[in-house]
């Protein structure tokens, strides 16, 4: 779908390509680790490492474009982090 749309706005098929790339490779790593989550434990396991696998975007954004990772970023994934860590201590995942 998104090839069409570039061909049909005339868009350069080159464009972003690095940043595609680096994105893909991200993206990639993250479902072969989940893929391989699922294989040795639990569902809800596998999907708690991959939510941790999400919560490093801001740092990427920065390691891509320079984008200044915010304070509220920051907290969020702070937040984020004690959830998840108070959520698998309730199921006893460690």
């Amino acid at each position: 779908m998104f090839l069409i749309y570039a061909l049909y706005k005339k868009i350069p098929l080159g464009y972003r390509l690095g940043e595609g790339i680096v994105l893909g490779l991200f993206l990639c790593g993250i479902e072969i680790f989940e893929m391989v989550g699922l294989q040795s434990t639990t569902s809800a396991n596998t999907v708690f490492l991959t939510n941790l696998g999400m919560l490093i975007i801001p740092f990427v954004a920065f390691l891509m474009y320079r984008k200044a990772v915010k304070g509220a970023d920051i907290a969020a994934i702070l937040i984020a982090i004690l959830g998840m860590y108070f959520f698998g201590r309730r199921y006893n995942w460690f």
